[in-house]
């Protein structure tokens, strides 16, 4: 792919003897919305994980914008600007809100006073800011999946990794964050979105990815992965026409 921000090639793990992915490789363009869908225990958080430095694959690579992260430590990654939420929620639950999302512009920046500022916009943009002194494990989950947003995106990075963001949420929420994650493209962040929501990741993505087993399956457009047989058998089963529509 032409101007690609991120390119995984042949990346392979094991663990205990188990392989957990068998040669994957994904590409994501820049200021694109890359999907990766699967089963339960495809890989696809392995592969977040490998991607953000927090795991070493046994064989490999994955260049983030020219550069080998492979061997780099997660830090700076995320200061390089490659950043991600993961699946349960983190972040520090006795902190409130603002503090939470100032130790991530802290990241990128050196002063307490521009890390501030980017603070009060992204409250301001993610509507977090009436929350603003709250503590962050007393919000509802809503809130807590859209503050770890605004965590990572007060590292001001141009890729975010995005794991199961809409996992837990309500329809309205939902299409809240549908709305979140345009807007971070329109402004040419690029993002790659892991979802079991078919309807959210399919009309959200560019281009999506689809793992069985730690191996890839298929790629292309939405519309195209969704008429691939395999695919279908896989992972889509009976229900994707009417999760779809």
């Amino acid at each position: 792919m032409t101007n690609a921000i991120l390119e995984v090639e042949a990346v392979s793990i094991s663990l205990g003897g188990l392989q957990i992915l068998d040669n994957v490789s994904l590409t994501a363009g820049r200021g694109a919305i890359t999907g990766v869908i699967g089963p339960n225990g495809a890989g696809k958080t392995t592969l977040f994980n490998i991607v953000s430095g927090f795991m070493k694959p046994t064989g490999g690579s994955v260049h983030f914008d020219g550069t080998k992260l492979i061997g780099m430590p997660p830090e700076k990654i995320a200061k390089r600007g490659l950043t991600r939420t993961f699946q349960k929620v983190r972040g520090l639950p006795d902190a409130t809100v603002r503090e939470n999302v100032l130790i991530g512009a802290l990241n990128r920046h050196s002063t307490v006073s521009a890390a501030e500022a980017v603070v009060d916009r992204l409250l301001d943009e993610l509507r977090l800011d009436r929350y603003r002194d709250a503590n962050a494990g007393a919000l509802p989950i809503g809130l807590r999946k859209r503050l770890e947003v605004a965590r990572v995106l007060a590292a001001e990075p141009s890729l975010v990794l995005l794991d199961e963001v809409m996992g837990g949420l309500v329809p309205s929420e939902i299409e809240e964050m549908m709305a979140l994650i345009r807007a971070l493209a329109d402004d040419g962040i690029s993002v790659i979105l892991i979802e079991h929501h078919m309807k959210a990741v399919m009309g959200l993505s560019d281009h999506v990815y689809v793992l069985e087993r730690g191996r890839n399956l298929a790629d292309g457009p939405p519309a195209e992965v969704t008429r691939d047989p395999a695919v279908m058998t896989a992972y889509l089963g009976e229900g994707f026409d009417h999760a779809a529509h």
